[in-house]
């Protein structure tokens, strides 16, 4: 009898105490959302003169967007605010933003963080460490890099999007379409810093003038400070250890994530066997490394294989000739070899193994790696790179032969 009443006990506590839990859960620490500073992008500079590092946000205006969506945008006030708050460490000039903001800085919705080239060739340890320790930060925003300041970048006008940090998030994924530039996030970025035999990279992102109208001119808006500037994103920076080595254009570019297989979608144009143009679209692609250890010489091996459709033609004879396309895939194939031996030629310039091939030996030959990888950066200079690509035509599109005659 007491043990039932001693069940009887425990199960009415138990109750008490879920009842009491159920109606006392909430967020201890939550944070109103209008009450804080939401930042989509961050731009990181250091300025050798003053030793001194500047950040800058890109901060919404949620009021702002809100009068957007119903029609009554401020002429005044845009749809951003871009402060900047300067300090001897990164997390020190991130937070002297306070100083000019009424609301707490918060940072889990960055999608984007452009660190400038001053910046980037004082070596990004640091940056690096600010982007693990913060718990605010994801490792799934975009990282770019530039020759400019990143707050120039940031202050940069935008074609379509009301915020910079989207314009970027839209070009990035067009890249998809394009193979331009690499796409890098937080999580890529950081990895290649802490692998032995890899170095790290990013897209470079610039800006550009447009060329003024024949009616700009005319009403004097051509004038230097006049003149309208956008984003492009193309071409890669490329490290060594933490620090910037040099750039990548975009043939580099392309022959760098032909190697990594990062290639989806590509524009080739090779020349055709008659002198005329074709453009090439590449569908598919993947590529292999195999290293090969010969009398303690090491030869890396690389294949591409890759598909593509033709998109244009300018050709006199018949497109879907097997001849004419033999040719062609002929000439596609050492089209797509140049690029990759391009990049291979700037990984020796710049002694940065951005390609991983130090990686991919530490992998497949670790015995190998254990001999070299104390002078790693200069065998790399010396080591052989044979390049293989096996390209295919698949499509000629709706027409074989050109509607006029040449």
């Amino acid at each position: 009898m007491k043990s039932l009443k001693n069940i009887n006990a425990k199960a009415g506590l138990f109750i008490v105490l879920f009842l009491f839990l159920c109606f006392n859960l909430g967020c201890w620490d939550r944070q109103e959302i209008d009450k804080l500073q939401l930042t989509k992008a961050i731009g990181i500079d250091y300025c050798p003169l003053e030793e001194e590092i500047t950040y800058t946000s890109q901060v919404t205006r949620p009021g702002q967007i809100a009068a957007g969506e119903e029609g009554e945008e401020s002429p005044i006030l845009g749809p951003v605010w871009i402060p900047q708050g300067k300090g001897q460490s990164i997390f020190e000039a991130s937070r002297n933003i306070a100083n000019r903001s009424p609301r707490e800085i918060f940072e889990s919705h960055i999608q984007v963080m452009v660190i400038g080239e001053e910046m980037a060739r004082k070596g990004i340890s640091e940056v690096a460490d600010f982007m693990l320790r913060e718990r605010e930060h994801r490792l799934i925003n975009w990282v770019l890099v530039t020759r400019k300041e990143a707050g120039e970048i940031l202050r940069a006008q935008t074609e379509l999007e009301d915020s910079l940090s989207e314009e970027i998030m839209g070009i990035m994924e067009s890249q998809l379409l394009l193979s331009t530039a690499p796409r890098v996030n937080g999580r890529n970025f950081l990895i290649p810093l802490s692998l032995p035999g890899a170095d790290t990279l990013a897209p470079l992102v610039e800006i550009q003038e447009k060329m003024p109208t024949p009616d700009e001119e005319i009403m004097g808006e051509s004038s230097p400070e006049k003149k309208k500037k956008y984003l492009v994103i193309q071409g890669t920076g490329v490290f060594r250890e933490d620090k910037l080595a040099g750039y990548l254009n975009i043939p580099e570019t392309k022959g760098l994530l032909w190697v990594k297989g990062e290639i989806s979608r590509a524009v080739i144009i090779p020349k055709a066997p008659d002198g005329g143009q074709v453009t090439v679209y590449i569908t598919r692609s993947k590529s292999q490394i195999e290293p090969e250890i010969k009398k303690n010489n090491i030869k890396f091996y690389i294949e591409v294989k890759t598909e593509g459709d033709i998109a244009s033609s300018n050709i006199k004879g018949n497109i879907s000739d097997p001849q004419v396309i033999e040719e062609l895939e002929k000439k596609l194939a050492n089209n797509i070899k140049q690029e990759i031996l391009q990049a291979v030629d700037k990984s020796r310039e710049y002694q940065s193994d951005f390609l991983h091939l130090g990686a991919t030996l530490r992998r497949q030959e670790p015995d190998e790696w254990q001999t070299v990888k104390e002078y790693w950066r200069k065998e790399l200079t010396e080591v052989e790179v044979e390049v293989r690509v096996i390209a295919e035509i698949r499509r000629g599109g709706l027409i074989s032969e050109p509607l006029i005659s040449q």
